[in-house]
């Protein structure tokens, strides 16, 4: 039996599997962007000014507002948490299987002796 990777979005037709994937992933401050986006770009009203009674009016945020404001808060939040330490930096698998090759380089090397 094969095993192998797929992602949730992988359909059957008959004797036949597709799997899909993405060739694109958004880095940790747009996918806050987005999900800010996603709760509040519905929602997210400014001063409409008054109506003929003198009462305040608010009214939807243009898209592009919403959207920069996203943006803007996102990258704000990300910078205040990389000055305050809060972002673990993580080493990338080159460097993970660098220190693995050379562990195991050392261990053929003492074996040999």
């Amino acid at each position: 039996m094969k095993y192998r990777v797929a992602t949730r979005s992988q359909l059957e037709f008959g004797d036949k599997i597709v799997a899909t994937y993405e060739t694109e992933m958004p880095m940790a401050e747009a996918k806050f962007a987005l999900e800010l986006i996603s709760r509040f770009g519905l929602i997210a009203g400014e001063d409409g000014g008054e109506d003929s009674a003198g009462r305040a009016k608010g009214r939807l945020m243009p898209v592009e507002l919403v959207v920069t404001r996203s943006f803007e808060i996102s990258m704000a939040a990300f910078a205040e948490a990389r000055k305050r330490g809060l972002m673990l930096k993580i080493p990338d698998l080159d460097e993970i299987n660098a220190e693995k090759d050379e562990k195991i380089a050392k261990e053929r090397e003492g074996a040999k002796a």
